[in-house]
């Protein structure tokens, strides 16, 4: 299903896995009027295969990766590189999270080797949006994006410039 949100925004498209029936029009339209469709990797799809399998049906530069390496990582087990080996040139949006004894907490905190997944993005040359995911313990967006800023500065000492932050939505 879709809907036109406004005159001037996107089309927001929900597509389920089961109904990709659906995406022959979505990616017309997407084409027509030169609208990105990001696929997550979540849930069914976050085994990146399956993803590609997508792409590679559809065969349009309409779509493009949302890579949820929360759900790479903990729901399929794939490592960074098995992700970017797979869907690098179409990752065009990250969400990272981490996890620890099956809850999801602060990003650096769980298991998730995060300076891995940093790097393999820099292997990229990705100059994209990374969103920090939500977790479990502490719902404060500000508290949850001082605390990944100061974690990515940790990783990558030779930053050249401030990160900057971006808010998703007004407070």
């Amino acid at each position: 299903a879709f809907k036109k949100v406004s005159e001037y925004e996107n089309i927001m498209v929900n597509v389920d896995i089961k109904s990709t029936v659906n995406l022959p029009i979505v990616r017309t339209l997407a084409e027509k009027y030169g609208i990105s469709i990001l696929i997550e990797t979540v849930g069914a799809l976050s085994e990146t295969e399956r993803v590609l399998d997508i792409i590679n049906l559809f065969e349009t530069a309409a779509l493009g990766v949302a890579w949820n390496v929360r759900a790479t990582f903990f729901e399929a087990g794939e490592s960074a590189d098995t992700t970017i080996q797979t869907l690098g040139a179409y990752i065009s949006y990250v969400r990272v999270g981490d996890r620890a004894d099956g809850r999801d907490v602060l990003i650096g905190e769980g298991t998730l080797p995060v300076e891995l997944f940093m790097n393999a993005l820099r292997s990229l040359n990705y100059d994209g949006y990374i969103c920090a995911d939500e977790n479990d313990e502490i719902t404060n967006s500000d508290i949850v994006l001082t605390h990944f800023k100061g974690l990515l500065q940790k990783i990558d000492r030779d930053a050249q410039k401030p990160m900057e932050i971006y808010y998703n939505r007004d407070k």
